[in-house]
C-alpha cells in the first residue's frame, strides 16, 4: 500500500511544503533551537527525570535538545526524528 498519493499535477503530497534541504535551512534550524531549546531544556530539569527512560523527539530539528538529553541522561534510550535532517 503506497501511502504517499501522487499527484499529476503536484507530484507528491507535501513535496512544495517540505523540500529537501532547501536553501538556508541550517541556518533556520540553528535560530529555532537558539529560540525554544532554552525553555525546553528548563522544562526537562524540572522533570527531575532518571536515566532509565525513552524519549522520542519528533521534529528534532538540527538535533542538539536530543543530543543534550542523551548528554544529560546517559543510560536514558534517545530517539531524534526530522523530515529533512
Amino acid at each position: 500500500m503506497n501511502l504517499m498519493k501522487t499527484d499529476r499535477n503536484h507530484g507528491r503530497y507535501g513535496e512544495s511544503l517540505f523540500q529537501k534541504n532547501p536553501p538556508a535551512e541550517a541556518d533556520r534550524l540553528v535560530t529555532v533551537a537558539n529560540t525554544y531549546d532554552h525553555a525546553s531544556k528548563k522544562v526537562l530539569r524540572l522533570l527531575r527525570l532518571d536515566g532509565d527512560c525513552r524519549f522520542i523527539d519528533v521534529g528534532a530539528g538540527n538535533g542538539k535538545l536530543a543530543a543534550w538529553l542523551a548528554d544529560q541522561l546517559p543510560a536514558a534510550k534517545v530517539v531524534a526524528l526530522d523530515h529533512g535532517t
